[in-house]
């Protein structure tokens, strides 16, 4: 600072003063050379200084203006920095002996000064602010009651702090074992805020899967009840166990995956039921009259098992009433099977599908077109069928005269009658039975032909036996009074031991063949060998009497037509 009558440094370095300077030095030799008096000399400094007056002032006034708003804000920082020093209590004393020592600095370092103390508080009293509510977080998520951390010093804050996160970790521990979570593979580290936020999360999944798990629990309970069946005493064990536990009960994720299992295993049952109880209401309605089913169903339309059971008995009720009405249909149906020699198993697998019917015209509509099928299968086969029937009854009276040989001792004495029949038929088996076999062959190779599949009659390929059999008449013909060889052919043919025991048996009746009626008629002796009977009688019946047939002869009949007609 200048002394009193020195100019301040900074007026005599600058370029206008030493420029003003320089022109007062100029105007005193100007005075000095012109001879100036004093009292002109006095009104020009008079006029100079009267400038230079009016803008200093103006320069002052401007400078005070600033000094006042510097005070201004010296004041605020200053009481708020008090403020601050207050809230931190214990923790000012760091602040006090700074915020002291710029009462004397000059304002405008004051204010610098007040600046920079200001943030520093600031920022003291947040991260004091952080730890309280960092600590009044972490007690809420401890289910601890909050306390009054408004009187805490800094250092009782930090002891807090440290006393809590143990206890939160250990109950982050627990919630992750809760859902099935190794804890070591989980940390939890960092400050109270954000490790309490984790807690939290990882609480959120305990509490949604206790809720899960109860819920599931509860329903599984609900399906079973509205079934009435009984719970697996396994697989529903913890179902029937959480039964009445609140919700604040600790459920592990073991648990909580057996029970939602459980659920959704009678969810898929109850499905199972209820398309099931669904098909039997249909079955019900498709059979009965409304009349009749509908106020059944209101009592008994329930998924509980006592409805479904009562259901299925009323269900099979009313199958049987169609089947009492179907026996007629059933019974042509069979005939059919059993007349072309199909399957009976086939007939089976029809029956099923009838009785799985949803309808009592459903069940009509399956056997309407089966024995429309079968119709028409028979009325295809008709000449296969005819011609093995004249086969099969040349064969039978081959089997009578084979057991006549076998019988016992009255066969070689008294009468030897028998001995010209056995002959007579020996002869006429040899020219007819190839041409019957071989007709036979032929029209199985065309029908297989036109149907694109090959025939089979009682489960066997009855064209390609006949093939592997070909030369059985040279071996009947071969050795007198032996026919054994027919039983081959039966065999061959289909024909069941019991259809030919009473018309074979020596000393039994002698009556003709029981055969369906599809067998071809023989009433006049042993066919011809040009063409057999049944191909020209199926050509000219209608179909519809296609399966009308009379019944072959007997072994006798066969005897004595030769008797009359003489050998060959």
């Amino acid at each position: 600072m200048a002394s009193a009558g020195t100019l301040p440094s900074d007026w005599q370095g600058a370029e206008g003063f030493r420029q003003l300077h320089a022109l007062a030095k100029e105007l005193l030799y100007l005075w000095e050379d012109a001879g100036a008096s004093s009292e002109e000399r006095v009104s020009d400094v008079e006029a100079v200084s009267l400038a230079a007056l009016a803008v200093a002032e103006a320069r002052l006034e401007k400078w005070q203006r600033r000094q006042k708003t510097l005070l201004t804000h010296c004041e605020e920082l200053h009481r708020k920095v008090q403020q601050g020093l207050e809230s931190l209590r214990d923790a000012a004393s760091a602040f006090t002996a700074e915020f002291e020592a710029l009462r004397e600095l000059p304002l405008a370092r004051k204010l610098a000064g007040l600046e920079k103390v200001a943030k520093e508080v600031e920022l003291a009293i947040a991260e004091q602010e952080r730890k309280k509510a960092g600590i009044a977080v972490a007690l809420a998520a401890l289910g601890l009651d909050p306390k009054d951390l408004e009187g805490l010093t800094a250092e009782e804050l930090e002891a807090e702090q440290q006393r809590l996160k143990p206890m939160m970790r250990v109950k982050y521990a627990e919630a992750l074992r809760a859902l099935g979570l190794n804890p070591d593979d989980f940390d939890l580290d960092g400050d109270l805020a954000s490790m309490a936020a984790r807690l939290r999360e990882v609480e959120a999944k305990v509490q949604a899967q206790q809720t899960a798990a109860l819920a599931n629990a509860k329903r599984a309970r609900e399906i079973w009840e509205e079934l009435g069946e009984e719970p697996d005493k396994q697989r529903d064990k913890h179902a029937i166990a959480m039964q009445g536990k609140a919700l604040g009960c600790r459920i592990e994720a073991s648990v909580a995956a057996a029970l939602e299992a459980s659920r959704k295993h009678w969810e898929e049952r109850r499905a199972e039921v209820a398309k099931e109880t669904n098909w039997l209401h249909v079955c019900l309605r498709g059979h009965g009259a409304a009349e009749v089913v509908e106020p059944f169903l209101r009592e008994n339309g329930r998924l509980h098992q006592a409805a479904r059971a009562a259901c299925r008995t009323k269900l099979e009720q009313l199958r049987g009433e169609c089947r009492v009405l179907e026996k007629e249909d059933r019974q042509k149906l069979h005939q059919l099977y059993r007349d072309s020699g199909s399957d009976l198993t086939d007939l089976e697998s029809v029956y099923r599908k009838v009785e799985e019917a949803e309808s009592a015209v459903a069940r009509r509509l399956l056997l309407a077109r089966e024995t429309k099928r079968m119709e028409q299968y028979a009325d295809s086969i008709s000449v296969i069928l005819g011609q093995r029937e004249e086969l099969k009854a040349l064969v039978v009276a081959g089997e009578y005269f084979e057991r006549a040989a076998r019988a016992g001792q009255g066969r070689w004495i008294g009468n030897s009658k028998h001995f010209l029949e056995e002959e007579k038929f020996r002869r006429r088996f040899v020219k007819q039975y190839p041409e019957l076999r071989d007709k036979l062959i032929d029209s199985i190779k065309a029908w297989q032909e036109a149907e694109g599949k090959s025939f089979v009659h009682c489960g066997h390929k009855l064209g390609e036996r006949l093939e592997e059999v070909r030369e059985h008449a040279v071996a009947l013909a071969s050795a007198q009074g032996d026919l054994s060889v027919v039983g081959v052919l039966l065999d061959v043919l289909g024909v069941e031991r019991k259809e030919v025991e009473e018309v074979t048996s020596p000393g039994g009746p002698r009556r003709p063949i029981q055969r369906s009626k599809s067998s071809p008629s023989m009433d006049h002796a042993l066919p011809p060998i040009a063409r057999s009977r049944s191909e020209a009688s199926v050509s000219e019946a209608p179909a519809s009497e296609k399966r009308k047939r009379k019944q072959p002869m007997s072994p006798a009949q066969w005897s004595s037509k030769e008797t009359a007609t003489g050998p060959g």
